[in-house]
Formats: structure tokens, C-alpha cells, sequence
């Protein structure tokens, strides 16, 4: 099968999907996901499934949660809509640190919850979190031992993946990334079908705004078995484009680690191909170091500046947090070889009153005028979190589609057209305001 060299060969369930390159279009801001998702919503026939780390509780989340309620209680041919969110996060209110009272949206979520057929909402706890670490820790610290971090907005048979959460910063001045797969209903059922496994492990929010509890019974040969299904929908199809994704999921405490493997595959796979980067929260693995600085052709990295991190300003220890950041990546700095680093161009992102959540990969072969490119898009950072604790999602978009190949690179181009204060190794500036976290960051290196 094509492009069947960058799944490892014990990952042989995961499917590789034809996708007509027509029915993908990328969005730019955060303004057009919302239009997007609302738009998708009001006209929605058989099918809601949203699944975000949060939802917020502004009057844009509000609305959106109005709107699926009408679609959920019409008299005829109702919507059937399924929210899956964190449970930790999912719960705590804006700049809250230890009140665990639900958000006023649950408040809503539950008053519209009255038809419980057609309208479900799951928290899902992640698996690493034990009951006694949140009576020992405050709320923010028990979600650093890892979240359910998917971004992705199933309605009907179209699919938008994102790392954008459902909030009113990721629809108003949070840049992220945006992908909308039109009428692409192998894509969209199977991860309706891995986001209704997830109900066998998540706590249900009842009407009286009580969590169910679930049977933590394991999702491992059912994703599998799921995915599988899938693979026989794609040959009984016969569809033959020349554009594909594979979808992957990170699930650690399933023991669902496909994402790092392929991910790790296609670095090894293309590395002689160009390659543009980007994280809103640098901290690589040593497995994307070595990749990153072992390339036979040229990188650039495009990671926030302090003040479009989306920790600036923030209260408590977390206004550390771009300070931290920082020192990683001059730790980072230090490790490439001074023969390599021409190779590599590292760049921060600065846009007045915007913070910088997009993160993803940008693959040429030889040039951005090649036969085939390769972007991922998704909910990873790419860093020890996503890899070892967060619950994540991204499709590999593989095209050969010269329309789509010049969208994918205009969306590059305006997300790099805000590109300053490009790193150089001895930048003093950036030393000095990391000297005293070197020793904080190593070890909170596995928790960001």
C-alpha cells in the first residue's frame, strides 16, 4: 500500500485513508473555526461528536452549546451529539487552582442534558491519575500527570482536527491549526468510533451533575479491532487518490502508543527532506532531538515568543512557565552540533495582543516545489507530555495534489510571516533569562 513505509510494522492495524484532496480545506484563524464549527453544527443531520480538552464558559461556547441543544430536541430526526472532555481540566474554573466545582457551561451542558439518548457529555480521567493525588494535589498539578488532549470535531461525515481547544481565546487571538476533511465518512466514523470507546472509560455527567462512574475496563483489542474495520471499509471502497492520511493515537495508559512510533518512522523515513516545525510548548523528546539535529537537509522552527506563550501573565508558579520554556530550548541549543547549526534556523512568534498554540510538521521532498508533501495536524506538542502522559491525536496528511500542496504551504507562510527574533546559539539575552530555571527545568522536563 502507498506510503505504507512510515507505519512500523507492528502497527499493521493502523489504517492509511484515500482522501479526495477536494474535500480538504484549511482554515487560517481562530474567527473562521468558529464560524466553521457553528456553520457545520446548525446544518448537522445525524451526527455531533466534539472532543477538547475543555470547553469554556463564554457567550461564544454558550451559543455553540444553544445551538447543538435545538439540534438535539427537534421533534423530528433529532441530532445525536456526544462531548468528551477532560475531567480534570474539563471541571476547574478559569485561573481556579484547587476548586473543583464544575464550570458554569456544565451547568449548561446539564440543563440541556434532558434528552439522554440523543445528548451524552463524558469526562474522561486519565489513567495515570490515582484518587489519592487529588486529595494530595491542587487541580492544575494532578493535570500534570497527563490529560485527555484530543481536538477533534466530528459533525456527520466531515471531520475538523485542530489543536485548538473549545474556548473563547481559540476563537478569538489563539493562533492554532485548523483541517477540515468534507464529506469524508471513513475518516469521520472511525473516530466517532475510537471517541464512543472512549464511554467505557470515562464518567458520564448525569442530570443532577453527578459523574457516573465507569468501569475502567481496558479499550486496547477494541481499538485495534476498530481500526481493522476500518482497513476493510478503505479496500471495499476501492477509492483511489492522490491524497492520504493516517490517523494516530497516543493512549498511554492503554498501552496505545501508535503516534510516537509513526511519527518516529517518518522523521527517519524523510530525512533528507525539508522540514518546517512548529510547538506553542518546546520540549522535545530526545527521540525528535536526534532527529531534529541529525538532518541531511535544512529545518526551521518556529516556537513562541515570552509573550505570545499562552502561560504569559498567567497567576501563580505558572507565569514561570514561558520563562521555563526558554531555558529548555536553550538546553536544546546547546546539543547541536556547531557543523550542523547552519541547518537549522529556530524562530520565535510574536503577533501583538496573540498567544501561538499551533504546532505541526511541514515535509518536502528536497523543496517546497517537490512532488509530494507531508504536514501533520493534531493535538501533539511533540514533547515528553504528549509522548509519555496526554491522551493525543494527529492525522499524517500525505499529497501529491498541486492545489492542495499550494494550500498547505500557504497556511505555512502565514504562520512563519510572523516569524521574529530568530535564536542563535549564544543569544545573551535568552541565557540570561533562563540561568536560574536550568535546574527547575530538568526537572520538570517530563511534566511540559
Amino acid at each position: 500500500m502507498e506510503y505504507g513505509e512510515f507505519i512500523p510494522d507492528h502497527l499493521n492495524h493502523v489504517p492509511i485513508i484515500p482522501i479526495n484532496p477536494e474535500n480538504v480545506k484549511i482554515l487560517s484563524t481562530p474567527r473562521e473555526f468558529y464560524r466553521e464549527l457553528m456553520k457545520k453544527i446548525e446544518s448537522a443531520q445525524h451526527r455531533i461528536t466534539l472532543t477538547s480538552l475543555y470547553i469554556g464558559d463564554s457567550g461564544l461556547e454558550e451559543d455553540m452549546i444553544n445551538l447543538i441543544d435545538k439540534k438535539v430536541n427537534v421533534t423530528e430526526n433529532p441530532v445525536k451529539c456526544l462531548i468528551l472532555i477532560d475531567k480534570n481540566r474539563g471541571r476547574r474554573k478559569p485561573h481556579s487552582e484547587r476548586n473543583f466545582q464544575l464550570t458554569r457551561i456544565i451547568h449548561i451542558l446539564t440543563k440541556y442534558n434532558r434528552n439522554p439518548e440523543n445528548f451524552s457529555v463524558y469526562f474522561h480521567n486519565n489513567g495515570r491519575i490515582k484518587n489519592y493525588h487529588k486529595y494530595l494535589l491542587c487541580k492544575r498539578v494532578v493535570e500534570l500527570i497527563g490529560v485527555m488532549h484530543m481536538k477533534v470535531y466530528i459533525i456527520d461525515d466531515s471531520v475538523i482536527i485542530s489543536g485548538a481547544n473549545l474556548g473563547a481565546t481559540y476563537f478569538k487571538n489563539r493562533q492554532d491549526r485548523y483541517y477540515v476533511f468534507e464529506n469524508e465518512k471513513i475518516l469521520a466514523d472511525l473516530y466517532n468510533n475510537v471517541v464512543c470507546l472512549f464511554k467505557k472509560i470515562s464518567f458520564k455527567l448525569n442530570k443532577i451533575n453527578r459523574l457516573e462512574p465507569c468501569s475502567r475496563e481496558g479499550i486496547l483489542t477494541d481499538f485495534i479491532s476498530t481500526c481493522r474495520d476500518c482497513k476493510a471499509k478503505i479496500k471495499k471502497s476501492n477509492r483511489d487518490f492522490n491524497t492520504h492520511v493516517i490517523p494516530t493515537f497516543n493512549i498511554p495508559d492503554q498501552l496505545i502508543h501508535d503516534d510516537n512510533d509513526i511519527l518516529d518512522q517518518i522523521l527517519t523515513n524523510t530525512n533528507d527532506y525539508q522540514m518546517f516545525f512548529s510547538t506553542g510548548y518546546f520540549n522535545p523528546t530526545p527521540s525528535i532531538t536526534y532527529h531534529l539535529i541529525t538532518r541531511r537537509h535544512n529545518s526551521t522552527l518556529l516556537i513562541p515568543s515570552q509573550e505570545a506563550n499562552g502561560f504569559y501573565g498567567a497567576r501563580g508558579l505558572s507565569k514561570y512557565a514561558p520563562i521555563i520554556y526558554d531555558s529548555l530550548l536553550h538546553a536544546f541549543l546547546k546539543q547541536i552540533p556547531s557543523n550542523f547549526y547552519p541547518k537549522m534556523s529556530v524562530y520565535q512568534y510574536y503577533r501583538k495582543n496573540w498567544t501561538f498554540h499551533a504546532k505541526g510538521l511541514w515535509l518536502y521532498k528536497s523543496n517546497i516545489q517537490s512532488d509530494i508533501c507531508i504536514t501533520s495536524i493534531g493535538s501533539s506538542n511533540y514533547g515528553y507530555r504528549s509522548n509519555q502522559r496526554d491522551i493525543e491525536s494527529q492525522v499524517y496528511l500525505f499529497t501529491k495534489d498541486k492545489s492542495l500542496m499550494q494550500n498547505i504551504d500557504k497556511e505555512r507562510l502565514l504562520l512563519f510571516n510572523f516569524a521574529q527574533n530568530k535564536i542563535i546559539r549564544n543569544n545573551s539575552s535568552l541565557i540570561n533569562t533562563t540561568k536560574c530555571f536550568t535546574i527547575i527545568s530538568k526537572y520538570l522536563k517530563t511534566l511540559l
